[in-house]
């Protein structure tokens, strides 16, 4: 549905030559906007350690402290598809790191002891790993990525 409005509002840009074009670029990226390699790196990582600071410090003495890292799948799918693969595979391992060492007993310490917090760190990073690579945005699309539909009359 997001691809249907996103094709409506490209129909229309094209045909109304009021906006300028660098608005129009503007518009058009807001959803998935290119920036810089290091950037993307940089905002991915601060994104996942923030979010897995607070998802740790939230789920301490609770009992989904176990399932706290598995909601970090979904967040690398979205990551990856918003901001970009890189980004969301640096903040997978920090995300690691930060439950590794703030969540999990020995609180402080890179080793966890309790079994089911290992497998559910080990799902969290090959869950958001397969996640953020099957949802990450293409690089470098050209004007024309889409195949014909049938009704296009310009040559290629």
């Amino acid at each position: 549905m997001l691809g249907n409005c996103l094709r409506a509002y490209q129909l229309l840009a094209s045909k109304v030559e009021f906006l300028p074009s660098r608005l129009n670029t503007y518009l058009m990226g807001f959803l998935r906007a290119q920036l810089n390699p290091l950037l993307e790196s940089i905002l991915g990582l601060a994104l996942f350690t923030l979010l897995a600071v607070t998802a740790a410090v939230a789920t301490r003495q609770t009992p989904y402290q176990t399932s706290a890292p598995l909601l970090f799948i979904v967040l690398a799918a979205l990551v990856a598809f918003f901001i970009g693969k890189r980004a969301a595979y640096l903040g997978l391992i920090a995300a690691a790191i930060v439950f590794a060492v703030v969540l999990f007993k020995p609180i402080g310490s890179w080793h966890v002891d309790d079994q089911g917090a290992r497998v559910s760190l080990a799902w969290m990073l090959m869950g958001g790993l397969a996640a953020a690579w099957i949802f990450a945005r293409q690089e470098n699309q050209g004007p024309h990525t889409d195949p014909p539909s049938g009704d296009e009359s310009e040559e290629r």
